[in-house]
């Protein structure tokens, strides 16, 4: 038997939950379908699974969310220990942190920003980071680090912005071997993915929002999100000459677009499962709706009242990355901690190659 990382700290799968009315059906159903009769019951769904995954009720970060085989809390905490204190050469304590990193991985694959907005572009051993933009003598965004952004006119048909990690340190103390009651292990992948999905998301919205004033003045709107605020964005956009591909918004603004008649005859929301976990939701205007309501709250990254129309990939900016996330063991003894853990890292780079390309606009 090997310690096998279970999908979650959340309660429920997704897949496995129940709504909270009388009927007590899963919400999903054949074909990981939500069950509902009409756009309107599947927009009252869709919101009902935001709020249970906001509170850790749910959870949509499982590649399988098969729940049948896990691990008995007790032997899972049992072997963690023995793990922990497993140092031969191929120890399970490195197995451990390798499964982690590789889950990691998966969801920043799936779900992080970076990755649904921006275009990958190739980068070679022994090489530096060379973005391809699209347009010349336009204003870009480009992150020196996770934390740093900084403006570059585009003069030619290639940046070349820096290359910076993005880092967890997380350990495994003496301490918390004896005195953690639940599931330790899922303790520490959920601090490894708060530290790496935040700060990648954080990054890429520090890029969005340096955009703001270069060439699209931030927008306001009072009240409930109406189709005419997203229209005015993608319509301020488009006399800049860029096509709007996709939506990134804050998951209060559902709340705005299934309540009511308004959006009904624009909206087009999912209901299949699969394209719920990368946080999409449907289309409206013709813009896909990205969005991070599907995770735990303290894994949203976008402030409540916020949105941005943003343009096609190819046209939008881009990023590198040297591979998957890593793991390597760590031992706090070098520090005068009694702990072991893992360090996880993976190094990129990524720029908003065009400012034309991005409308910000937040709830006044």
């Amino acid at each position: 038997m090997t310690l096998r990382l279970k999908n979650s700290s959340a309660n429920i799968p997704a897949l496995h939950a129940r709504a909270g009315n009388e009927s007590r059906e899963h919400f999903f159903g054949a074909g990981n379908e939500i069950n509902a009769n009409d756009n309107a019951e599947l927009m009252r769904k869709i919101g009902e699974l935001m709020t249970l995954a906001a509170t850790g009720k749910v959870n949509f970060t499982g590649a399988s969310d098969d729940s049948s085989q896990e691990i008995p809390l007790a032997k899972r905490k049992e072997m963690l220990t023995a793990a922990v204190k497993d140092y031969s050469a191929n120890s399970k304590f490195n197995e451990i942190g390798a499964g982690m990193a590789g889950k990691l991985s998966e969801v920043l694959d799936r779900t992080g920003f970076m990755r649904q907005i921006l275009t990958r572009q190739e980068v070679s051993e022994g090489s530096i980071p060379q973005h391809k933009v699209q347009s010349k003598s336009v204003s870009a965004v480009v992150a020196g680090s996770p934390t740093h952004v900084h403006p570059l006119m585009v003069r030619d048909r290639k940046i070349f912005p820096n290359e910076f990690p993005i880092v967890a340190n997380i350990l495994v103390s003496d301490i918390d071997l004896v005195q953690t009651p639940g599931d330790l292990l899922e303790d520490k992948y959920d601090e490894g993915l708060e530290a790496m999905q935040l700060q990648e998301d954080r990054m890429v919205l520090g890029l969005l929002d340096a955009t703001v004033g270069q060439v699209h003045k931030l927008q306001y709107f009072s009240g409930g999100l109406a189709p005419s605020s997203i229209g005015s964005m993608s319509a301020d956009m488009y006399s800049q000459g860029v096509q709007n591909q996709s939506i990134l918004m804050a998951a209060d603004f559902w709340a705005d677009i299934a309540s009511g008649t308004a959006f009904s005859a624009y909206l087009e929301p999912v209901s299949k499962y699969e394209l719920m976990q990368t946080g999409r939701i449907g289309r409206i205007l013709g813009n896909e709706i990205i969005t991070d309501g599907f995770r735990h709250e303290k894994l949203r990254a976008v402030a409540p009242g916020t949105l941005y129309i943003l343009g096609q990939p190819q046209y939008l900016g881009a990023f590198t990355d040297r591979g998957p996330v890593e793991a390597t063991e760590t031992n706090g003894a070098v520090h005068g901690i009694p702990a072991r853990g893992w360090f996880f890292k993976e190094i990129l780079s990524a720029a908003i190659h065009n400012s034309r390309a991005v409308v910000k606009g937040v709830r006044a």
